[in-house]
């Protein structure tokens, strides 16, 4: 439970938890549930907010609500970057969280994602950044939580998989790695299910992954597609060449053709008024890939991915007539890409 502060030990009342990472922020939260004791009394202590939906005024009044059989409450406000974006509301929330109450503990999560090194919206300069750095940790705790490295994953989900209660043989956890990119959230579901499947009696291997495991997109496709819709020819293009170190140049056009024909499919879907749950059951794809196609198709007009979508179609021609080398297509084919 959240132990009484006393005069020697003050926990924190604000916790701020920021990044990549959704799972690792999830994590912290259940620990926090955890250690508020009997479920049906932590559950009655604790208050879950959407950022996007809700105001100021009614986190204060959930802060300032006393807790119930309690030593203290739990509010939980997710996707609060879209709270904290700007500074419209800086000084209300400011205020807010200089008289939070002993007996409440406020979590903001921030998701956000990398901007080069820093994190996009969310960075070092940002007004709760700076506020948070001139507390006092008694009062305010703060960590950032960043996806692993695409090297680091293997280790990762063996750790994982250790956690629950079960094992992989090292070449299964690079196998998974090699599906799921560095997406801590669907690894660790896949590690569930794969756990499930041999029933914790065995370790993990190769075969199962293989089996049991959808084929995704590698995370670099997509991460390749937003540095083009973002126009940043230097981030595509590196993307680019780090598939290239892998995979042969057809075998990575062939992923680039698929990524965009997908794209072309999810944004009909959205044109006729779908979401992420209807472009995984009509184009049967995994709900990791349909949430990222769905966040992707909005940034691309149907009539640009049927334009990009034929441009694919002249370089398969030409790279099939042997008219251009594969290398210099692909190179070429980001380039007109970002300069569009």
């Amino acid at each position: 439970m959240f132990a009484a502060p006393s005069a020697a030990e003050k926990k924190p009342v604000f916790y701020l938890y920021y990044g990549d990472d959704s799972l690792a922020m999830q994590k912290l939260v259940q620990e926090m549930v955890a250690r508020m004791g009997d479920p049906s009394m932590a559950d009655m202590n604790t208050t879950r907010l959407v950022g996007e939906q809700t105001t100021v005024e009614e986190i204060h009044n959930a802060a300032f609500s006393l807790p119930f059989l309690a030593e203290r409450r739990l509010v939980l406000v997710t996707q609060a970057l879209n709270l904290v974006k700007g500074a419209k509301q800086k000084e209300a929330i400011q205020d807010l969280l200089e008289k939070l109450p002993q007996s409440t503990a406020l979590v903001f999560l921030v998701e956000t994602e990398r901007d080069r090194k820093a994190w996009k919206d969310f960075d070092e300069k940002h007004w709760l950044r700076r506020w948070v750095s001139g507390q006092p940790t008694t009062r305010v705790h703060q960590k950032e939580c960043s996806l692993p490295t695409a090297g680091a994953m293997r280790q990762w989900i063996l750790d994982e998989a250790r956690r629950q209660k079960g094992q992989f043989i090292p070449a299964a956890a690079q196998e998974l790695a090699s599906h799921v990119g560095t997406n801590t959230q669907m690894a660790s579901l896949e590690i569930d299910k794969l756990l499930t499947y041999v029933n914790l009696e065995r370790p993990v291997e190769v075969e199962d992954v293989k089996e049991l495991v959808p084929d995704v997109s590698p995370v670099n496709i997509f991460d390749m597609v937003d540095a083009v819709a973002d126009g940043n020819s230097k981030k595509a293009t590196h993307l680019l060449h780090t598939l290239l170190e892998k995979e042969e140049p057809f075998g990575v056009f062939a992923m680039i053709v698929r990524q965009f024909r997908l794209l072309l499919m999810a944004r009909e879907v959205l044109d006729q008024g779908g979401q992420k749950d209807d472009i995984a059951r009509l184009l049967n794809v995994h709900p990791f890939v349909a949430e990222k196609l769905e966040k992707q198709g909005k940034r691309f007009s149907l009539a640009r991915l049927e334009e990009i979508y034929h441009h694919l179609l002249s370089i398969d021609e030409d790279m099939k007539t042997s008219r251009m080398n594969p290398l210099i297509s692909l190179d070429l084919f980001i380039s007109q890409l970002t300069m569009a």
